[in-house]
C-alpha cells in the first residue's frame, strides 16, 4: 500500500509540475496577448489622433485658401478702382490743362 500511495503522490506531484509548467505558459501567452493588444490600441489612438489633425489642417488649408480668393477678389477689385480714378485723374489734368490754355490765349 505504501507503495502504491507513493505511486499516487509521485503522479501528483508530477501532474501539479506539469499544470505549473501550463499554467506559466499560458501566463506568458496571455501576457503577449495584452501586450500585443495594448500595441494595437495605441497605434490606433495615435492613427485616430493623427487623422484629427489632419482634419483640422485640411480645415486650416480651407480657410487659408477661400482667404487667399476672397484676397484676390478683393485686391482685383481695388485694381479696378485705381484704374477708374487714375483715369478720372487723367481727365482731370487735361481738362485743368485745356482750361489753363484757353485762360492764357485769351
Amino acid at each position: 500500500m505504501s507503495s502504491n500511495y507513493e505511486s499516487v503522490l509521485s503522479v501528483n506531484i508530477q501532474l501539479e509540475h506539469d499544470n505549473k509548467i501550463l499554467q506559466d505558459k499560458i501566463t506568458y501567452h496571455e501576457l503577449q496577448a495584452l501586450t500585443f493588444d495594448n500595441v494595437i490600441a495605441e497605434k490606433v489612438c495615435l492613427i485616430q489622433e493623427l487623422e484629427e489633425r489632419c482634419k483640422s489642417l485640411e480645415e486650416n488649408i480651407r480657410k487659408h485658401r477661400s482667404n487667399y480668393e476672397s484676397a484676390v477678389s478683393k485686391n482685383a477689385q481695388l485694381q479696378h478702382e485705381i484704374n477708374l480714378l487714375q483715369s478720372k485723374l487723367n481727365a482731370w489734368y487735361v481738362n485743368a490743362a485745356q482750361s489753363m490754355a484757353k485762360s492764357g490765349s485769351s
